[in-house]
């Protein structure tokens, strides 16, 4: 609970990239909605266990691994939780900068370009206790065909777009925490 601390003082100490000027030259695609589409994920098998990214300002690779264990799962693939301790130590690319911040959309480039992203199991997540992202390693080889093939960002302020995506797949969000 970080009630009692001042937003600029939050983002001083968890937050210490800004991303705003990123996000706003993005440009949401609207999904048409799928009227009384309802799906929980959960029941279907395609969300790994929740996770802890404790001190580190990692969200962006959480919830990008998420997103294609998800899809990977949808796929007919027995659900296989993803490194996002590579993701935060290896992307480096479009402004992604470990531990002090990053954005999915980058993400989801480099996994592609990277040809997937390693299982957990193979590359363990380190950066909450040490708070930084650490040296890549590439000692892991990615889950086989775990590369997305392509991503689309949902339109901003669109029930009806968030929940057509959501009725396809679990979705990758985020929320800008430090404001």
């Amino acid at each position: 609970d970080y009630t009692d601390v001042a937003p600029a003082d939050f983002k001083k100490t968890h937050h210490n990239a800004d991303f705003s000027r990123v996000l706003a030259k993005r440009k949401p695609t609207d999904v048409a909605a799928a009227a009384g589409s309802k799906i929980d994920w959960r029941s279907k098998g395609a969300v790994t266990h929740v996770k802890n990214q404790k001190s580190c300002g990692g969200c962006w690779s959480f919830s990008t691994t998420g997103n294609i264990e998800g899809q990977w799962q949808i796929a007919g693939n027995t659900l296989t939780s993803l490194s996002e301790q590579e993701l935060l130590s290896c992307d480096l690319t479009g402004g992604n900068q470990g531990c002090k911040g990053g954005l999915m959309d980058n993400a989801f480039k480099w996994a592609t370009a990277n040809g997937g992203i390693c299982s957990e199991a193979d590359y363990p997540y380190t950066s909450g206790t040490t708070k930084t992202a650490g040296t890549c390693k590439k000692t892991c080889t990615a889950v086989p065909n775990s590369a997305p093939t392509s991503h689309t960002d949902v339109q901003k302020s669109s029930d009806s777009a968030m929940m057509s995506a959501l009725a396809k797949q679990p979705v990758s969000i985020a929320i800008e925490a430090d404001k």
